[in-house]
């Protein structure tokens, strides 16, 4: 099943550039001709552009309706929980100020659907789109008896382990004691939008969907997360998939906004990929 998106090929390396043009297959030799050109075309003119001036896209004045609702929502247990190891805080962020993306490549059917609650200045409905309170998302999977092992899937990309759990259980109904249970904590990770800023370049870290809805419905101030970094790593970039180092902090960095510039970014389409994760236990000898 394939769906529509945008992608920034012109930052992409040439043979992933041509492979996310043809919708992620190999090309044949003559389809290839065309697609290194259009690759090429995109590139030029990403290359093209004026260098990137830092600047912040941080308001400094929050309008006092905007500052009750984020104060609300900063005591929420979600946020104090999943930013814990991270310098961070809630505040406002300016679309129109230039804020890098390591993401290359976005999902764009139902983008503003997504955001169709949300109006400029209208903050409690932009805290509903932007900073959602934690909900449950549907996970499918079972046990197989035979393999010892779970299988979860979800169509959300972010499905992942959290952690390493030992819980102690009471024993059944009659019986003394309690046994230990090892296991996973398997979650859908955050659902709010993020930025991140590392060595006064800001990006986006969570929440590309919604944003370019928001952008396309002409909506420049959003409530977020702010991460102020203090390693790389901690940026979420460098990963498979995404814009590494070089690129975020070279002259003409991949740019948010290059999303909605159809010089800078291809109509593509994109598989939909269900996220998997197997947990197994085996059961096996080593000599002592």
């Amino acid at each position: 099943m394939n769906r529509k998106g945008r992608a920034l090929v012109g930052y992409m390396p040439r043979e992933h550039g041509i492979a996310i043009l043809n919708g992620g297959a190999a090309p044949t030799p003559a389809e290839a001709v065309e697609l290194d050109r259009k690759w090429a075309t995109f590139r030029d003119r990403a290359m093209a552009r004026p260098e990137f001036g830092s600047s912040t896209p941080v308001v400094s004045h929050i309008p006092k309706e905007a500052q009750r609702e984020l104060d609300a929502v900063a005591a929420r247990e979600d946020l104090q929980t999943g930013f814990a190891p991270h310098n961070w805080e809630l505040g406002i962020v300016d679309l129109r100020i230039p804020i890098l993306t390591y993401q290359a490549l976005i999902q764009t059917e139902s983008a503003k659907d997504r955001v169709a609650e949300a109006a400029e200045a209208n903050w409690a409905a932009l805290i509903r789109v932007c900073l959602p309170a934690a909900t449950e998302t549907p996970i499918e999977g079972g046990f197989d008896p035979s393999q010892n092992a779970f299988t979860l899937s979800s169509l959300n990309p972010n499905l992942r382990v959290n952690s390493f759990e030992v819980v102690d259980v009471a024993g059944p109904a009659g019986t003394a004691g309690q046994k230990k249970v090892f296991g996973f904590t398997i979650g859908l990770g955050s659902t709010y939008i993020q930025f991140v800023q590392y060595q006064n370049r800001w990006m986006v870290r969570d929440g590309h969907h919604r944003l370019y809805g928001l952008m396309l419905a002409g909506i420049s101030q959003v409530p977020a997360v702010l991460i102020h970094a203090r390693t790389f790593e901690e940026t979420g970039a460098g990963r498979p998939g995404f814009f590494g180092y070089e690129q975020l902090f070279s002259t003409r960095p991949p740019q948010l906004r290059d999303f909605l510039d159809r010089d800078l970014s291809a109509d593509v389409d994109v598989r939909a990929m269900r996220k998997v994760v197997r947990i197994k236990a085996e059961e096996f000898a080593v000599l002592v």
